[in-house]
C-alpha cells in the first residue's frame, strides 16, 4: 500500500508542477514563437521595402541631369508665379498677342476629389487667370506652344469676346501645379 500512495503522490506531484510550473513556462514560449514569426514578416517586408528603395534610388540616378531639371521644371517646389508670369509673357509676344493683367490665386490645399485624398496629395495649386487679344490664329498658337512648354497646366475655361472694331479679346482660366 506504500508504494501505491507514493505512486499516487509523485503522479499528482508531476501534475501540479506541469500545471503551475510548465504550463505558465509552455504558453510564454507559444507566444514568443508567434511574436518571432510576425517579427520575421515584418523583416522581409523592411527587407523588400529597402530593396525597392535602393531600386528606386538607382533608377533615379539613371535619370540624365538635363532630364531631371526638366522634370522639377514641370512641377517646381514653390508656385513659381514670377516664372509663369514670364512664360506666358514671352508666349504672347512670339505669337503678337496683347496680354492684360495676369491673376494668380495660390490655393493653399490641392483640390478636392470625391474619395477626400487632398490633403494626402504632394501637390498644390495655383489658379491661373489672363486675359489677351490678338487673332484667333495667333491665340491658338498661344495655346498650342502653352501645351508644350514644361510648366504643367490645364486650361480649365476659355472666354471670347469679339470687338466689332479690332482684335479678339480671350480669356483664359488655368491650374498650376507645384510640389508641396
Amino acid at each position: 500500500m506504500p508504494r501505491l500512495t507514493i505512486g499516487s503522490l509523485l503522479l499528482v506531484l508531476a501534475v501540479m508542477i506541469f500545471v503551475f510550473g510548465l504550463q505558465p513556462q509552455w504558453k510564454k514560449i507559444s507566444s514568443l514563437r508567434s511574436e518571432i514569426a510576425q517579427l520575421q514578416a515584418l523583416s522581409e517586408e523592411m527587407t523588400e521595402l529597402i530593396q525597392l528603395r535602393d531600386d528606386l534610388v538607382q533608377e533615379y540616378s539613371a535619370v540624365p541631369e538635363e532630364n531631371l531639371d526638366k522634370i522639377l521644371a514641370m512641377t517646381p517646389k514653390d508656385p513659381g508665379t514670377a516664372d509663369m508670369l514670364v512664360d506666358v509673357e514671352t508666349l504672347a509676344a512670339k505669337h503678337g498677342l496683347l496680354l492684360s493683367p495676369v491673376d494668380f490665386n495660390i490655393a493653399e490645399r490641392a483640390p478636392a476629389s470625391p474619395l477626400g485624398e487632398a490633403a494626402m496629395r504632394p501637390y498644390a495649386v495655383a489658379s491661373l487667370t489672363m486675359g489677351l487679344r490678338g487673332s484667333y490664329e495667333a491665340f491658338q498658337a498661344f495655346l498650342a506652344d502653352l501645351e508644350r512648354n514644361l510648366r504643367l497646366v490645364d486650361v480649365n475655361k476659355i472666354t471670347f469676346a469679339s470687338g466689332v472694331i479690332g482684335p479678339l479679346g480671350f480669356s483664359l482660366e488655368g491650374t498650376m501645379y507645384y510640389q508641396r
